[in-house]
């Protein structure tokens, strides 16, 4: 949560922005009252995984699957110290001034004050990063599910193991949950970012497109249509291309001599090479 957060009145806002802050609200206040259910049953299932841990734990230390036990407790405790449920509540109270000077008669009214960019900024920030731990302890809860399933095939320690399918399933199941509303508050509280915003104004594609050259403009006159040069640069100078004339070579000389070698010596044809003709 930021250290300090300043706000602007209503009345100093632009009123295209008063429409947008109104659909923001409807959406945190469902998001946010979604998010707050979905996490007290995931305190429940915590509670109820650490009674397990503490139960068990100097029975099944030395086992492989309870290193998959501490690691789902080690990140849902995680999650649970993040609290994105009261971070995306208070930040929805903000539109009603600062939190020490509101009561339950204050937020039943209309939104009163606009936080600055900066507090937004760094909610949607832990937003962010507390979805980034919802997927990671997702992908630790699915693992832990499945090795317990395989240890089942043993049948040892089944009534034990049995629990921990359960628990981990329904910590898996909050914990996407709680993400998809997270990602909701997040996305509700860039569109006042968006609207503050200052964004340069866009080119206009045509003349983004179309280039400016020198060229010749027509003057029309009583007589006729003269063409003027505007002022402008000449174009550059090309040098001129010379073709160098291919080399021209010496004419073969047909009488050379060929170099005097041995002839092959015939060889001389037997009775056999008479018959079959070699």
């Amino acid at each position: 949560m930021p250290p300090s957060v300043k706000f602007t009145p209503r009345a100093a806002l632009g009123s295209q922005i008063h429409s947008t802050i109104d659909g923001v609200l409807k959406e945190l206040k469902t998001a946010s009252r979604e998010l707050q259910k979905t996490f007290s049953s995931f305190r429940l299932e915590l509670e109820l995984l650490d009674r397990l841990f503490y139960k068990n734990k100097n029975q099944h230390r030395s086992a492989l699957f309870w290193r998959k036990v501490a690691e789902m407790r080690r990140f849902g405790h995680k999650l649970d110290n993040h609290k994105p449920d009261g971070l995306a509540e208070d930040s929805r109270r903000w539109f009603w001034g600062p939190l020490d000077q509101q009561n339950s008669k204050t937020l039943k009214g209309s939104w009163t004050h606009c936080p600055d960019a900066k507090s937004l900024a760094s909610v949607i920030k832990h937003l962010q990063i507390s979805c980034t731990l919802c997927s990671e302890t997702s992908k630790r809860l699915t693992r832990a599910f499945e090795h317990f399933l395989l240890c089942l095939q043993s049948a040892a320690f089944a009534p034990l193991l049995i629990t921990l399918c359960a628990v981990s399933a329904r910590l898996n199941w909050q914990v996407q949950r709680i993400a998809e509303n997270m990602q909701v508050c997040s996305k509700a509280l860039t569109r006042p970012l968006q609207c503050n915003a200052s964004v340069p104004p866009s080119p206009d594609p045509c003349l983004a497109t179309s280039t400016v050259t020198p060229s010749t403009r027509l003057v029309d006159t009583d007589s006729a249509m003269e063409t003027v040069e505007t002022d402008a640069d000449p174009p550059p100078s090309r040098a001129p291309v010379v073709f160098a004339p291919p080399p021209i070579l010496p004419p073969k000389d047909e009488n050379k001599t060929r170099p005097v070698g041995k002839k092959p010596k015939k060889r001389r044809m037997d009775e056999i090479d008479k018959i079959f003709g070699f």
